[in-house]
């Protein structure tokens, strides 16, 4: 589970509580990423290629749009379109065979947490179905409404994650 929304102090204490009881109940380490930047980095650090995702992202609606940015360019290798980052490492090559135009990452599902305006969910939904889905193929977005959608969601992603590999430990790359 990789967490990455920038967060005001009334609401660390909630999401934190929220993040560590979806982590405890799915015994699945929890990453805290407070900026898309610091989320590239992470990606860029694992494996690509002919690797099995199972990480299941969870943005705010402000960094949805950067980590899917982040998700393609490690996917496709081109980039070009990331902001200069001094600190991001350099794309691993893809493992297995000759390089396809596009690769696996670490991430397979990604639910977008928004608030619970309606015009922000729906424009999140918009954006999911048409610009996030052509830009991360073969990542599945969820939207959130709120904390209760949000921890069904979570739980239901890390639940397929984990019997698609099967209980077998992850070889995630931490920073």
């Amino acid at each position: 589970l990789v967490w990455c929304q920038t967060v005001g102090t009334d609401e660390a204490a909630s999401l934190e509580a929220l993040v560590n009881q979806v982590g405890a109940t799915e015994r699945a380490p929890v990453h805290a990423c407070e900026t898309p930047a610091l989320f590239a980095r992470w990606l860029f650090a694992q494996p690509r290629g002919e690797v099995d995702p199972g990480v299941v992202l969870v943005v705010g609606w402000r960094e949805a749009k950067p980590c899917a940015m982040a998700i393609e360019a490690a996917r496709t290798g081109d980039t070009q379109q990331m902001r200069p980052d001094a600190r991001r490492p350099t794309l691993p090559e893809a493992i297995g065979g000759p390089r396809p135009r596009e690769c696996a990452v670490a991430v397979k599902t990604m639910i977008i947490k928004v608030g619970g305006r309606p015009l922000q969910r729906d424009r999140a939904l918009h954006w999911a179905r048409g610009e996030g889905r052509g830009m991360m193929r073969g990542v599945e977005i969820k939207v959130a409404s709120n904390d209760s959608d949000l921890k069904n969601l979570t739980v239901s992603a890390l639940s397929v994650a984990r019997t698609k590999r099967g209980r077998s430990g992850s070889a995630l790359v931490s920073l």
